[in-house]
């Protein structure tokens, strides 16, 4: 009876606690002096490219 109780209460918080990520990645950028308006964005997507600047 207590086993299947705990099982319960265990499946009703897993369902309602908000997701929490244990870890990230890193967004690392290099590039040239003469490249300007980088801005990385956390979704680690290639949409930065659209702002760039080259001189």
């Amino acid at each position: 009876m207590r086993r299947k109780l705990f099982t319960e209460v265990q499946k009703i918080v897993a369902e309602n606690l908000p997701y929490l990520s244990l870890w990230f990645t890193d967004n690392i950028c290099v590039h040239r002096k003469r490249i300007s308006n980088v801005q990385l964005t956390p979704s680690g997507d290639y949409d930065f490219l659209r702002n760039i600047e080259a001189q």
